[in-house]
C-alpha cells in the first residue's frame, strides 16, 4: 500500500511561534524531520516546540484520533494511515514502509498512551526501531501497569492510600471489607476504563454492588483502594539516570467528571511542594528513569497529606503547561533518550517553572458538562452552572490547552470536528 500524504505550504524556516522560552539544542545537523504519530491535543505544543528549533513537523492522521492539529501553521506534511486501534498490524506495516521509503525522518514520537503500548510492544519488528522517542520499555511496562508501579513505590516508602489487586468479584468485595469505605475502584491496565470512567467511587457496599454487579471481564485485574480526599496534584519532569533537573508542580482545580475522577479542566501552577518533591526524585531514582514524564499525587488541603496516583511515562495531555512554562519537555525528551547534546545543560540545576499561573482546557471542559447532563449524572441547573463557570474560567486563564493566538486553525478545527460529530448522530438518530 502506498503511503499518502498531503503537503503543506509554509516555509520550512525556524521560525516559531511568538514567545517560545525554548533551550537551544544542538542536533550536530542542518535538520530534522519529526513525525507525530497516536496524536490528539498534546500535539499542538509540541509543533510548536519543535518548529521552534527549526524542525520539519509531520503528522500522522486518521479518522480514531483527535483533530485539528494537523492544520496548524507549522505542519509541514500529513501522514494519512490506517486506524490504528482497528488494523494494528496493517499500521505497522504503513508506518514500516513509511520510513523505509523517507530517510529523511530523523525521529518519530508517539504521542497518545495507546500509541504508546503499542510502538513499546512491536519494537523489534519495527524499521529503524532506534528512531522512536520515548523512554526505555521497562519503564513503560513498569509504569504503566498501574498494579505494579502500586507496589513498587510502597516497597520504596512512598505514601499511598491502602490498597488491595484483585482477580474476580469475590476478591473484589473482599478487597473492599478489607480496605475500608468509602474507596475507590480503577483498572490496572492503561486506557482502560469503566464505560467513560476512569475510576468508580462507591460510598458503601451497595454502591459497589450496583457499580459492579459481576466481575467486567475486559479486566484482567482491579485496584481497589481506600478513597483519599484532596486535589490532584501533577509534577511534570525530566531526569537523567535518576536525577531529577526539571519540575513544574499544578494542581487540579476541576475535571470533566462532576465527581471530580477523570482529566483536568481547569488548574493553576503552585509553588513545588517540598513532600511531593522529595516522593518524586525517590521513584526517579530507584527506577533510574531517564526522560520526562509526569507524577500524580492526591493532596488534602487541610492536613496536607498526600496519596501517591501514579507516574505516566509519556507526554502528557496537559503538555501545553511545561511548553508555556519553558521547561522544554518535549525537546528534552529526544535529546535525553536519543543521548543528544543540549547546549548549556547542568542536570544537578534544578530549574522550576513560575506559581500562580491559571490554565484551562474548556473543549473537554464543554465536553465534560454535556456528557454527565445527558447522562444524567447532573441535572439541566448543574450543568447551566457548569457550562457558564467554564466560559468564565476561559475568559480569566492565563493558559489554553489548545488554543494559541498564534496558531488558532488547531483549536478552532477541533470544536469545528465536534459540533459535526454531534450534529452527524443527530441526523443519524433522525433517519433511523
Amino acid at each position: 500500500m502506498s503511503n499518502r500524504f498531503s503537503y503543506s505550504n509554509v516555509a520550512q524556516s525556524s521560525s516559531a511561534p511568538n514567545g517560545s522560552n525554548l533551550e537551544q539544542i544542538n542536533y550536530n545537523t542542518p535538520k530534522n524531520t519529526i513525525l507525530f504519530i497516536g496524536n490528539y491535543r498534546p500535539t499542538i505544543p509540541l509543533i510548536h516546540e519543535f518548529a521552534a528549533l527549526g524542525f520539519r513537523i509531520i503528522t500522522g492522521v486518521t479518522d480514531s484520533s483527535e483533530r485539528g492539529y494537523e492544520v496548524s501553521h507549522f505542519v509541514s506534511e500529513k501522514w494519512f494511515h490506517s486506524n490504528p486501534d482497528q488494523e494494528p498490524e496493517q499500521f505497522i506495516d504503513e508506518l514500516n514502509q513509511l520510513l523505509s521509503e523517507r530517510q529523511d525522518i530523523t525521529f518519530i514520537m508517539p504521542v497518545a498512551e495507546d500509541m504508546l503500548l503499542l510502538i513499546q510492544s512491536h519494537l523489534s519488528n519495527l524499521v529503524r526501531s532506534d528512531a522512536y522517542v520515548m523512554v526505555a520499555s521497562d519503564l513503560i511496562k513498569l509504569c504503566l501497569d498501574k498494579a505494579r508501579i502500586l507496589d513498587f513505590a510502597e516497597q520504596i516508602g512512598v505514601k499511598q492510600a491502602p490498597y488491595k489487586i484483585v482477580t474476580n468479584h469475590m476478591d473484589l468485595l473482599k478487597g473492599a471489607e478489607e480496605v475500608g469505605f468509602p474507596l475507590v475502584v480503577r483498572p490496572t491496565q492503561p486506557s482502560m476504563k469503566f464505560g467513560s470512567r476512569k475510576a468508580l467511587l462507591c460510598k458503601d457496599m451497595n454502591e459497589l454492588n450496583h457499580h459492579l454487579p459481576n466481575w467486567p471481564d475486559e479486566h484482567l485485574k482491579l485496584i481497589v483502594q481506600k478513597q483519599f480526599s484532596g486535589r490532584r496534584h501533577n509534577l511534570y519532569f525530566a531526569a537523567r539516570d535518576g536525577a531529577l533537573f526539571r519540575l513544574l508542580e499544578t494542581v487540579a482545580d476541576r475535571t470533566d467528571h462532576a465527581d471530580g475522577t477523570g482529566l483536568a479542566v481547569m488548574g493553576r501552577t503552585i509553588a513545588i511542594s517540598g513532600v511531593l518533591r522529595n516522593d518524586t526524585e525517590l521513584l526517579l531514582k530507584k527506577m533510574n528513569y531517564t526522560g520526562i514524564g509526569c507524577a500524580q499525587f492526591l493532596v488534602c488541603e487541610t492536613t496536607k497529606n498526600h496519596s501517591f496516583l501514579e507516574i505516566n511515562p509519556r507526554i502528557a495531555g496537559n503538555h501545553m503547561l511545561p511548553t508555556k512554562a519553558g521547561l522544554s519537555l518535549g525537546p528534552l525528551l529526544v535529546a535525553l533518550t536519543k543521548n543528544i547534546e543540549i547546549a548549556n545543560l547542568n542536570s544537578t540545576e534544578m530549574i522550576t517553572a513560575e506559581p500562580g499561573l491559571t490554565y484551562v482546557w474548556t473543549y473537554g471542559d464543554l465536553g465534560g458538562c454535556f456528557r454527565d447532563w445527558k447522562n444524567g449524572r447532573i441535572n439541566f441547573s448543574s450543568a447551566l452552572k457548569w457550562g457558564m463557570l467554564a466560559i468564565k474560567d476561559a475568559v480569566s486563564a492565563d493558559m489554553h490547552m489548545t488554543w494559541s493566538w498564534h496558531d488558532p486553525k488547531p483549536a478552532i478545527a477541533g470544536y469545528k470536528e465536534r459540533a459535526l460529530g454531534f450534529f452527524r448522530k443527530k441526523l443519524n438518530s433522525a433517519c433511523f
